[in-house]
């Protein structure tokens, strides 16, 4: 496969083929200059990580303890207002959030954006970084638990200095992020607030266009 160019603004630069979706975590550049306008990463790229088989089959137990550890709005430990924006903070970070068959200490706040409906009928999930002052937000696109296949819902990544930051912090604080990770968006806090006041959230937020 050619190697794909890389266009942000004026620079293009070579990136190498990614082979795993966990590259993409390892292989993280922070020096790298973000895009001038919100296109999805992998899109960049020319990789589309739903080409990927699933992984191995999910015992139909497991499949199903994975469902009744999804989330459900509640109301939370504490508030915060973070560029205007009203989040809910479900589980403090350094806190231990658990279901079954899993437990992490969360590398960040965690929580929801209040008032904002998600793909999965609850409200929009996000994790907060220490740097309030960032204006980048990172929008992750995640998938099914395998074997089920397609887009499941946003983790926004609000409060993050780099790219990478945030995208180790949700390497971090999901158990199966390199299973159900699809693709991240950089966009600036105001492109942000348009996107989730005006777009299907029930779509990746990949299909945004530069």
């Amino acid at each position: 496969m050619e190697t794909p160019n890389v266009h942000y603004g004026t620079t293009v630069e070579q990136k190498p083929e990614w082979k795993t979706l966990g590259e993409k975590f390892d292989d993280i550049d922070d020096d790298e200059p973000m895009p001038v306008s919100p296109i999805s990463v992998v899109k960049m790229l020319g990789f589309d990580p739903l080409d990927l088989e699933g992984g191995d089959e999910i015992p139909a137990a497991e499949r199903e303890a994975e469902m009744r550890a999804t989330d459900a709005d509640d109301p939370g430990v504490g508030a915060l207002d973070v560029h205007g924006i009203p989040i809910i903070i479900e589980t403090r970070k350094g806190d231990v959030r658990n279901g079954p068959g899993f437990e992490v200490a969360m590398p960040a706040h965690y929580g929801y954006i209040d008032g904002v409906m998600g793909a999965d009928g609850d409200s929009l999930d996000c994790y907060v970084g220490d740097n309030r002052d960032s204006d980048w937000v990172y929008v992750i696109d995640q998938r099914h638990v395998p074997p089920k296949k397609g887009f499941d819902e946003h983790k926004c990544m609000i409060g993050f200095s780099s790219q990478g930051d945030a995208l180790r912090a949700y390497d971090a604080g999901h158990h199966r992020a390199r299973e159900v990770f699809m693709d991240w968006t950089p966009m600036r806090i105001d492109d942000f607030k348009t996107w989730m006041r005006g777009n299907d959230l029930k779509k990746p937020c990949g299909d945004v266009k530069a």
